[in-house]
């Protein structure tokens, strides 16, 4: 087993508060994509507690929420230690000059209206922490939409050439990895993309992340991967659509509370034709059509790893 080298920094923190679930989970992806940790919540109790336990660092709130209003979260937030205090962004539909008084005096640091872009999001996010300044965005643009799946031939070829590159290429085994990784996750618009390498019937190994370049030899104990073991023992990939009610997860409910993720899929990869690992994806819930296709993909990639770990190259790394 190789030596895990050293772990890279946490993701800075975004909580959601808001009651519209497809715009939250819009705005908490694109965020996710550019480097944020998210967690999207439908209440100002809910988010009370996640200011209490997971100390993000940005909140974005809706002026409106069903038990209350952002006012109370703001005035929750107000009493956090100042120097862990989460930067409070509210938002709202409406453009009155009232409203912004009322949240800047609560505590408000700035108030978007919605719908608002990405850009300004991002905006906000990386302001410094000492410019505190409540306004309104005067021209309302849409939030970027949700990950797609239009079939492009040329894209798809092209995307395909990519991939084959990486298994050529003179760099070592563990960029190579590593950068297909980030390639399909982001093409499938996931959580998460892991190769990992199972050692023997309780044993495994992450061999890349597309999350961290330098978790190469991360042991993993199959135990609490009940997954990984039955697409081991079957041979056949799985896609489990909702881990917090799958009986194949049953041994590991407990921590299924905690993961942001709705559906894993995980694809065998072989090497001279006997079982070797898993293509594991952690996944936001997808709607039927749009997890087709990512089946179709990642069982094309597995077979695109396999050709990769095949290679006579990558017998002394892999040995």
């Amino acid at each position: 087993m190789r030596k895990l080298k050293t772990l890279t920094s946490v993701r800075p923190r975004i909580l959601i508060a808001d009651d519209d679930s497809l715009f939250a989970r819009r705005l908490s992806e694109d965020l996710w994509d550019h480097g944020y940790e998210t967690r999207v919540v439908r209440t100002v109790s809910a988010a009370k507690e996640a200011v209490r336990f997971w100390h993000p660092n940005t909140i974005f709130v809706n002026l409106l929420l069903p038990e209350t209003n952002a006012i109370s979260l703001m005035r929750f937030v107000q009493t956090q230690p100042r120097e862990s205090r989460a930067r409070v962004v509210v938002m709202s539909k409406q453009a009155l000059t009232e409203a912004v008084d009322q949240v800047r005096r609560a505590g408000a640091d700035t108030y978007l209206l919605k719908p608002f872009s990405l850009e300004d999001a991002l905006a906000v996010v990386t302001a410094s922490e000492s410019t505190k300044t409540a306004h309104v965005r005067p021209t309302p643009v849409s939030m970027s939409p949700p990950v797609t799946t239009p079939f492009s031939p040329v894209k798809e070829l092209r995307l395909l050439e990519l991939f084959l590159r990486q298994i050529v290429s003179s760099d070592h085994v563990d960029q190579r990895l590593y950068r297909l990784m980030r390639m399909i996750n982001m093409k499938v618009g996931g959580v998460r993309c892991s190769l990992i390498r199972c050692l023997n019937d309780d044993t495994a190994e992450v061999l890349a992340s597309d999350d961290d370049e330098n978790i190469v030899g991360l042991p993993l104990h199959l135990a609490q991967y009940p997954e990984i073991r039955a697409v081991r023992e079957k041979g056949e990939p799985m896609i489990i659509s909702n881990v917090r009610e799958s009986a194949i997860m049953n041994s590991v409910q407990h921590q299924m509370a905690r993961v942001r993720f709705d559906t894993l899929a995980l694809y065998p990869v072989f090497r001279y034709g006997a079982f070797f690992g898993v293509l594991r994806l952690h996944l936001r819930q997808k709607d039927p059509v749009e997890l087709s296709y990512i089946d179709k993909f990642s069982m094309v990639c597995s077979h695109i790893l396999t050709l990769s770990i095949n290679n006579p190259r990558h017998n002394m790394f892999l040995e």
